[in-house]
């Protein structure tokens, strides 16, 4: 037989299995599992106190992987799933897909639609960002100071909208610049 793998019962209502001389899982009197924990504090605890702490998912190549989130009337109101097939991670509340990350980096919110390929955040509904946050826009541009290239900032302490671009901005309608401002303030339409 094997000598250093057992299945210890070192106390009342625990039970514990051991490989290569070392505890590896334990089950207390409450039920609660714990892998590399003597102590679990929930239902599963996976602990690992000497290097990264993992858990892998896998499924079969055509289908979904993840995990679900619920109560005992609905077991799966929450989700993180990914996608083999269409290779994309999604989350869901409330039974809804709410946001995916596909294969491109692509962020999508409220939507499933692709977006082209210059957009890398697409947003379906209305978005919006706190008092004294920042949407921030950056291309490749190597000489241009953080925090972004183009920036859009709501100020509440003033009620008013604040932009921050390097150049000027415009606003382009059927490939044909609108309006203008220039770094300076001047406004062209």
């Amino acid at each position: 037989g094997d000598s250093d793998t057992a299945i210890r019962f070192p106390s009342a209502d625990k039970i514990t299995f051991e490989t290569a001389a070392v505890q590896r899982v334990s089950i207390g009197a409450t039920g609660y599992v714990g892998i590399g924990s003597d102590n679990p504090r929930q239902q599963l605890t996976i602990q690992n106190n000497t290097q990264h702490c993992l858990v892998r998912v896998i499924s079969a190549a055509n289908n979904e992987s993840g995990i679900d989130f619920g109560d005992a009337d609905d077991g799966d109101q929450g989700k993180v799933r990914y996608n083999n097939t269409g290779s994309y991670m999604m989350f869901e509340t409330a039974s809804t897909e709410r946001l995916r990350i596909n294969s491109d980096g692509d962020v999508l919110i409220n939507t499933t639609t692709t977006p082209s390929a210059d957009i890398k955040l697409l947003v379906s509904g209305n978005g919006g960002v706190s008092s004294g946050s920042y949407f921030s826009f950056r291309g490749d541009y190597g000489n241009v100071a953080e925090p972004a290239a183009y920036a859009i900032k709501y100020d509440s302490s003033i009620s008013k909208l604040h932009q921050y671009a390097y150049g000027g901005i415009a606003f382009n309608l059927g490939g044909q610049d609108r309006v203008n401002f220039t770094s300076t303030g001047l406004v062209g339409i």
